[in-house]
Parts: structure tokens; sequence; C-alpha cells
């Protein structure tokens, strides 16, 4: 156990930028066009730091999310599939011929719409046009979740009769059931003037607020073990930390010998984020660690960075892995060679540092580390 724990390591989906990765952990967003006071920031930072977004860069070199823009089909199912391991525990998906002639391999949402079709999450516009740029309204948007918190296996026994809105009856045969069930579920919400519009195109930060609405179902209708260690966590940094402004998230710092141990938990108790941090002049080292209580793997991710400028980072040294209740698996050296004898002394000191603290706490609690895999 001790040797599969020395080699930590993973990022719950694929590193967007080195800038992006970098700055994830400050409670600070990169995209200039989201300010805190905006309604949806912390829908758009929650999948943001999930790794479920990545943004794209204006002409100026900032990074941006574009809130307001229209959401297409492809964009969504790739947020959908980026929420999910299922990408990277099958990247054969990323060379799947879909059959559709606007669907290539050499396109960036290929593996998305191979893995939403193989799912019966979406289907095609026809046999041959999957049309993945097309705008997604608010009741196709509600019939893909459905088909999602479907495929996933949770509870789907709500529904609502609608009669509270204005233009129920606008709503498309084909979408009822499922409109029905996301307003029950708290997963698509109405307009103030008591409309619905179920054909109005979705926005990106619409779609981040829905995809939010579908985590926090999950928490409370799904297979979910509420204790043990990864809840006695939870419980006692929501009782002994600080809240975390606009993430819904509580946080709890210790300090040890040259390092600080971060420790944030969603206050449903149904993720965590436990970082060790150490830094000098010339580099910064960060061990992490993040795991939720909807699926059954734990991710740690080692990494190194070097300034480089100012939101800018070099990333000399990255290695991630997987660990589930049968062990280490799926080990990607991002960047470096786990064989650096310098490097991997820097990583296993790390390491030392983080357990030293993070087990005094689990044993304080009643619990031991590997508990948590249990």
């Amino acid at each position: 156990m001790k040797k599969i724990i020395a080699m930590l390591l993973t990022l719950v989906m694929l590193i967007p930028t080195a800038a992006v990765m970098s700055s994830a952990y400050t409670n600070e967003l990169i995209f200039t066009d989201v300010k805190k006071n905006d309604w949806f920031y912390s829908s758009v930072y929650n999948c943001w730091i999930r790794s479920y977004i990545c943004g794209m860069t204006n002409e100026k070199g900032e990074y941006i999310f574009k809130p307001n823009d229209t959401l297409t089909r492809a964009q969504f199912l790739q947020m959908l599939a980026n929420s999910t391991m299922d990408l990277i525990y099958n990247t054969s998906y990323a060379t799947t011929d879909t059959g559709f002639e606007d669907v290539k391999t050499s396109h960036w949402y290929n593996a998305a719409v191979a893995w939403g079709v193989e799912k019966g999450i979406v289907k095609g516009v026809s046999e041959t046009r999957f049309a993945p740029n097309d705008p997604v309204t608010r009741e196709q948007m509600a019939r893909m979740l459905y088909l999602f918190v479907e495929y996933k296996g949770y509870n789907m026994n709500y529904t609502d009769d609608l009669s509270d809105f204005t233009d129920a009856g606008t709503i498309s045969d084909w979408a009822l059931p499922q409109m029905q069930w996301a307003v029950a579920a708290d997963v698509i919400k109405g307009y103030g003037n008591g409309e619905l519009r179920p054909r109005t195109n979705t926005t990106r930060a619409e779609a981040c607020t829905m995809l939010n609405s579908i985590y926090r179902y999950f928490s409370y209708n799904g297979p979910i073990d509420r204790s043990g260690a990864f809840a006695a966590i939870c419980d006692y940094v929501i009782a002994n930390g600080k809240p975390v402004s606009d993430i819904d998230s509580t946080e709890l710092y210790i300090t040890n010998e040259g390092s600080v141990l971060r420790i944030v938990c969603s206050n449903d108790s149904s993720s965590i984020y436990i970082a060790c941090e150490r830094q000098n002049e010339d580099m910064s080292e960060r061990l992490y660690f993040q795991a939720s209580t909807l699926n059954s793997y734990y991710d740690y991710t080692y990494q190194q960075s070097i300034p480089k400028g100012e939101n800018e980072f070099d990333f000399p040294y990255v290695v991630t892995a997987n660990i589930t209740a049968d062990g280490l698996s799926d080990i990607n050296y991002i960047y470096g060679n786990y064989t650096d004898t310098e490097k991997q002394e820097q990583w296993q000191s790390l390491h030392d540092e983080f357990m030293a603290v993070f087990t005094e706490l689990l044993e304080s609690l009643g619990y031991t580390y590997e508990d948590l895999y249990r």
C-alpha cells in the first residue's frame, strides 16, 4: 500500500492548459468575462475547477468563457463527457467512426459524440447528420440530461405537471416527460415571469448551472456512502473551517514545516479537494487529492511549476494516476520522467509532508488513510 500511495497522482479530467491548471485553486476564475457578481459565477467556477469546461483565449491573450453565447450540441456533449471518467478510461472514443458525415475523427468533439451516442444520451438529427454546431434548446437539454442521469443509474422518480408555467403548452411532445422531470428535480428553473421557454436556445452559462444542478441531484438520489472517513473529513472541515466565497464550500488550512495542507469540502459533503503545497523562489510544488462520493475513484496529481511570467507557468514534471479500491491504475506521465532521481526525491519529500499532516488528522477522527479506499 505504501508503494501505491508513494506513486500518487490524477486530474479529474485532462489538463486544459498550464495556466489554467496553475490558477485553478486560487478561488479566482481566470475568465475575464465572468465576474463575481454575475448570477452564474459559482456555476461556471464549479464546472471549471472540475475540468468540465476549459474556455478560450481572445485576441489579447486573455482567458474568456463567453457565458452568454449560445451553446452547441457538441459543446454540451463535451461538458457531459468531461464530467465522467469515460473518455479517459476508454480512449478509443477519439478514433471511433460515428457514422455521421459532419463528425470526423479529426474533430475535437468526435470522442464526446461517439460516447453520447453509445450511451444513448443523444441521437443524430438524421441517420447521416449530427449537426454538432446547432444550438441546444432548453427542452433538448432537458432530454439529454434525463438520458444522462438514466445512464448513470440514478433515481428518476420525479415529475411535475408544469401548471405553474404559462407556456407549458409549447413543449414538444417528445420532450414533455423529460421537462416534467427536470423541473421537478430542480434541474431546470423557469423565468420570473412564469415562463419556461422550452424552445429557447441555452447559453453556456445556463448549461453550467444545469450541470451543477445535476450533480447536486446525484448527491441526494444515488448510491452514495455518506459514512466513513470521507464524511468525517468533510464534517470536520465544515465545522472548523471558513466559507469559500461563491462556491458553496468550506476550506481549512493546516500548516506544517515548509508546507501548507489545504482541505476544501463542498457543503453538501459530496466532494473534497486536499492539497499539500510547498514553494521557494524558483519552484512551486503541489500534491493534490480530489475525490467525490459520486464516483468510485480517488484522484491524485503531483506537479511542479516554475513561474514564466504573469499568469504563465512551465510544468516540467507532472504525474497523474487513478486509485480505486483495487489499487493504482492509469499512471500518466504528462510531463517529465519518473526515473529522474532528483524529481522523484522531491515528489517523495512532499508526499511525506502530506502524509504526516493528513494521517494525523485522520487518526484524530478515528480513521486511517486506507479507510478512504473502502
